[in-house]
């Protein structure tokens, strides 16, 4: 929690009474397959295309630029923001913009990049008559709060199902 505290239902995943992260939970358990690659520390520069069809990735790592083909399909998922970053720099977006920062326009589509809205914030408080259903997340609900008043962020978590956490 950023800013004065509140309170949130926990979604985390929990398995072995251990929180799981994404990648432990649903790449990790394939790493041994001949067909996937692992690349940290590396970053997405563009996808490539012959025409009109992207047949791999530019990508850097180690301040050393490399190039990996596709044989079949490219799927891009890097958030909200760094998406939309890489297909423009690959020549897909709003040729405008594009032809404006020197890049050749593989397709025209003024819809990459635009309407970004960041997650709305809402304060509110809400009671329930009876404690909330377990949702295997090991912490129900958290409340984060700031043990002074002088700090800028909450630096105290209190889990329903768990201890007191300092440094939030």
């Amino acid at each position: 929690m950023e800013g004065e505290g509140g309170c949130s239902v926990m979604d985390v995943l929990i398995r072995n009474a251990r929180r799981q992260s994404v990648f432990r939970a649903y790449t990790f358990p394939y790493m041994d397959r001949p067909n996937l690659a692992v690349l940290t520390q590396t970053q997405v520069i563009k996808v490539t295309f012959e025409g009109r069809r992207a047949t791999g990735v530019e990508l850097v790592r180690a301040g050393k630029h490399f190039r990996i083909g596709a044989g079949r399909e490219i799927v891009l998922s890097l958030g909200a923001v760094n998406t939309p970053k890489v297909l423009m720099q690959s020549g897909i977006g709003d040729q405008c913009a594009l032809r404006s920062f020197g890049i050749p326009v593989v397709q025209h589509l003024p819809g990459v990049g635009q309407n970004f809205q960041d997650h709305a914030g809402i304060g509110c408080l809400w009671e329930h008559p009876e404690f909330p259903p377990p949702r295997n997340n090991a912490a129900e609900v958290a409340f984060f709060w700031k043990s002074q008043a002088s700090l800028e962020t909450c630096n105290r978590i209190k889990y329903t199902r768990g201890k007191t956490v300092t440094d939030c």
